[in-house]
């Protein structure tokens, strides 16, 4: 998404996360919280959480999730998520590193 918006000429391919890909992931960030019902938080790029929001409502999650767009955004919310009671964080690359700094559990 932000290579597209800054024009790349290069061809770029979108690789998907697939609902396994999702599950197995909230399964790491429950395991990770140590309770039976944490409060999870995704923060991501819309379009890497796109097939999680399609299935939302049929999960039994305590889950929140904030969009990011841009890396500049990252800090700030987390640092919200985590404000909002989220005990484990779900997201990328970027997410994770933020999350580690603050000491919060993250999964990506």
């Amino acid at each position: 998404m932000l290579l597209r918006k800054e024009g790349i000429k290069t061809p770029i391919v979108e690789i998907h996360l697939t609902s396994a890909d999702i599950v197995q992931a909230l399964a790491k960030a429950k395991s990770k919280a140590r309770l039976d019902s944490p409060g999870i938080a995704v923060v991501a790029f819309p379009n890497m959480i796109q097939n999680l929001l399609d299935f939302l409502p049929f999960l039994n999650l305590n889950l929140i999730c904030h969009n990011l767009t841009s890396e500049e955004d990252a800090s700030r919310l987390v640092e919200e998520a985590i404000s909002d009671g989220a005990q484990v964080l779900l997201g990328g690359a970027i997410t994770a590193k933020i999350s580690r700094a603050v000491g919060c559990p993250s999964s990506c």
